[in-house]
């Protein structure tokens, strides 16, 4: 998918930056966001955050969804769905429940899937559990003899 301005400007507009504008600070918006110009400081969004292919963000972007086709350094959290567009690089973590990447799109960090928008909870064992699991688990076990 080819993101330009007019593809992007075609549906509902709530919130347009244009590519001769930059914004630096705390950007929240409970509607969707399209970028095409420069952000620096932190999104977030209760919409859907698209990110066009002159946008360059130095910003971590908390989100519904995001569409990259130019360039993020900072993490990405996309609680339904992160697309990374042929053009898309993003430099940082991200975490999303679907993730959609074109060939030649970038993502240079870690990927944490998330299940329905929430990150899975995984319970690390207590310390005496762990070293009681490691040598419970390197004693052989006895095989149980039946007599009658």
């Amino acid at each position: 998918m080819r993101l330009s301005k007019e593809n992007a400007v075609s549906g509902k507009l709530d919130t347009y930056i244009g590519e001769d504008t930059s914004f630096e600070g705390a950007l929240a918006s409970s509607k969707s966001l399209t970028i095409f110009g420069g952000v620096k400081g932190t999104i977030e969004c209760q919409g859907r955050v698209v990110i066009g292919q002159t946008g360059k963000i130095e910003a971590d972007i908390v989100a519904d969804d995001v569409i990259v086709s130019g360039k993020i350094v900072g993490n990405v959290t996309a609680r339904s769905k992160l697309e990374l567009t042929s053009t898309g690089i993003i430099q940082g973590d991200v975490k999303t429940a679907r993730l959609i990447m074109e060939d030649g799109g970038k993502l240079d960090g870690h990927c944490e899937m998330l299940s329905d928008g929430k990150p899975e909870l995984v319970k690390e064992p207590k310390s005496e559990e762990k070293s009681s699991n490691l040598t419970s688990e390197k004693e052989p076990k006895q095989a149980k003899s039946s007599r009658r």
